[in-house]
């Protein structure tokens, strides 16, 4: 599942010689990933089966934006974490 706002970059380019050298990378969403909504997916990522990826926005008087990777696995009919990892950016 795909949210609005999904953005899907296979391309990306060098820093210092961003006209002239670009580098290239496979985008893989396998099965039933929910992805949210306005995430961007770089070059060279693999979001994995049952994994979820969301960019979320926090409020309060500093603003920060934090991306959330999971991984939910169902065991006897439940869903469970696996693995889970954030980051601001």
């Amino acid at each position: 599942m795909a949210a609005p706002g999904l953005k899907i970059a296979t391309i990306n380019h060098d820093m210092n010689e961003r006209h002239t050298k670009y580098t290239y990378g496979k985008v893989t969403i396998k099965k039933n990933a929910w992805i949210g909504m306005n995430v961007t997916i770089c070059p060279g990522v693999t979001i994995g089966e049952y994994e979820v990826v969301a960019a979320v926005y926090g409020g309060g008087k500093g603003r920060w934006r934090l991306q959330g990777n999971f991984t939910l696995r169902k065991e006897n009919g439940n869903w469970k974490f696996t693995s889970s990892r954030a980051s601001t950016y």
